[in-house]
């Protein structure tokens, strides 16, 4: 079978044949013509130097040459064997070039002059270096960075700035972005039923609310010092605005809020023990920095809403601190908890070193309702 195979091919390099052969083996068919077919591609993958390695003793070369020979017991050196595997340095792309800052001369009088040993200029918006900017940005998760790069990068060299001044622009463009990210995370989390802020509280309309003592709440301190607050007053006289807004102060400065109503706390811990859910319930608002409790004494407990309620009050004491706005003064609160001795242990927890603000018993959406149904009296 060999010789059948070698003699109508024993024009070709014996090396080529044997690798043909060796192929033709290990998909189980040993034809000649298949045999010539893989010779030939094996020849037409080779160059000079290989062709004589594949040649075999007394073969000849296409010039009518006959290739060198070697001992008789060579042993055939196969073309793949003898490539050497690609160089990985060849296959990583070209870095951009860092950007060096410009050299500095100080003269005898002390004038810097940057004129004379320039630096390499800063990459114009535009360059091929952009791209690789942009997409580092992306791998860094630096937003800010990938945004605002071209149009510092601009004002930078408008302006002549040096390359640490345009480095600490950067650096203060990403930290502003991601508090202000930060800032709203922390306001969606607070779950407010509306948008309300200090700013927009009349205190004119309500001369019961000392200015003073609001913008003191609006610094976190009395949250990291675990300081409750009780705002107290009649329906319409801002209890819910300054509950929302000092809350929206407080999340403003880093820190976890969270606002409900004490119906719906009182429905969610009542759900949550039904499906035995009442533990990771009252644990995940025992972490939050400032729960804001509005509607609290508008409606009466049953005595299992009351001591769900009691259980929050008693997680929270001196750990976190609460801020409730009621309708009610501390004498009425026996009658929405339905306990004497359940609402003297909550209003005990509540008023220890609280502050209190008053807000009166004139409505504020009353007034408003009167001056705009007979204006001028």
């Amino acid at each position: 079978m060999l010789i059948e195979v070698l003699l109508p091919h024993r024009q070709l390099p014996g090396g080529a044949l044997v690798t043909a052969m060796e192929t033709c083996l290990r998909i189980g068919s040993l034809s000649t013509d298949l045999v010539a077919i893989e010779a030939r591609k094996v020849m037409e993958g080779t160059d000079a130097e290989d062709a004589e390695l594949l040649a075999g003793p007394g073969d000849t070369a296409a010039d009518g040459s006959t290739a060198a020979t070697g001992d008789a017991g060579a042993q055939v050196i196969s073309l793949h064997a003898r490539r050497l595997p690609p160089d990985p340095r060849q296959a990583l792309p070209e870095r951009p070039r860092r950007m060096s800052p410009t050299i500095t001369v100080t003269k005898q009088n002390d004038t810097p002059d940057t004129s004379s040993v320039p630096g390499r200029r800063m990459s114009l918006p535009g360059d091929p270096e952009d791209m690789l900017i942009d997409e580092a940005c992306r791998e860094l998760r630096l937003p800010a960075f990938r945004d605002r790069f071209i149009d510092l990068a601009t004002s930078a060299r408008r302006e002549q700035a040096t390359y640490k001044q345009f480095r600490l622009d950067m650096l203060q463009a990403e930290l502003a972005d991601r508090d202000l990210r930060r800032q709203q995370r922390l306001l969606r989390l607070a779950r407010f039923p509306r948008p309300k802020r200090l700013e927009g509280f009349d205190f004119e309309k309500n001369p019961n609310v000392a200015p003073e003592v609001v913008a003191d709440l609006k610094a976190p301190t009395w949250v990291r010092e675990v300081r409750p607050l009780v705002l107290i007053g009649d329906s319409g006289t801002g209890k819910s605005h300054l509950l929302i807004g000092i809350g929206t102060a407080i999340a403003e400065t880093g820190l976890s809020v969270r606002h409900t109503t004490t119906s719906a706390l009182v429905n969610e811990l009542a759900e949550a023990d039904a499906n035995r859910r009442l533990s990771s319930v009252i644990a995940r608002y025992s972490k939050t920095d400032l729960l804001c409790l509005d509607e609290f004494g508008y409606l009466n407990l049953d005595r299992k809403g009351a001591k769900l309620l009691f259980q929050i009050f008693t997680e929270r004491e001196e750990r976190k601190a609460t801020a409730v706005a009621t309708n009610s003064p501390f004498t009425e609160w026996d009658k929405t908890f339905g306990d004497a001795r359940l609402c003297a242990a909550v209003a005990d927890r509540i008023a220890f070193r609280c502050t209190l603000i008053q807000t009166g018993t004139e409505s504020y959406r009353f007034q408003a309702t009167q001056e705009s149904l007979f204006p001028g009296q």
